[in-house]
């Protein structure tokens, strides 16, 4: 029970300093869902083209295959891209946040490094040297 109301707590605060991230985290979450759909789809558009040559089917069929898939393959790294764009933008955005609740004197500083590290959020790490500790990338 007691570690419901731990992680309550954490997903407060992580909301709380997410909460003026609200777009730029919906746009990562349609970028994230778009890139885990191109990596489902591209397997499927090869499969399909090595289905065709074995079989002997027509060359314009085969042609426009390899297009699609090479094209799918490019989708998916510019998302990647886009996604890794994204999420260092919300991260930074978050470190800064933490770095001026430090100079603040604010206790939740700590606490976010700790919740995001615990969450698995990011390159978090708490800085031993530090009075609330500070991001590092």
């Amino acid at each position: 029970m007691r570690s419901f109301r731990t992680l309550n707590r954490y997903w407060q605060l992580l909301a709380r300093y997410l909460r003026p991230q609200w777009s730029r985290m919906a746009l990562l979450a349609l970028v994230l869902g778009g890139t885990i759909a191109v990596q489902v789809f591209t397997p499927f558009v090869a499969g399909r083209f090595i289905d065709r040559a074995i079989a002997g089917g027509a060359l314009r069929e085969l042609v426009t295959l390899a297009i699609v898939t090479m094209g799918l393959a490019l989708v998916a790294q510019g998302m990647a891209v886009a996604e890794t764009y994204l999420a260092e933008q919300v991260s930074w955005s978050l470190g800064r946040r933490a770095d001026r609740a430090r100079r603040w004197r604010c206790r939740d500083a700590r606490a976010l490094l700790l919740a995001l590290c615990d969450l698995g959020v990011g390159q978090w790490r708490a800085d031993p040297g530090r009075a609330a500790g500070a991001a590092v990338y």
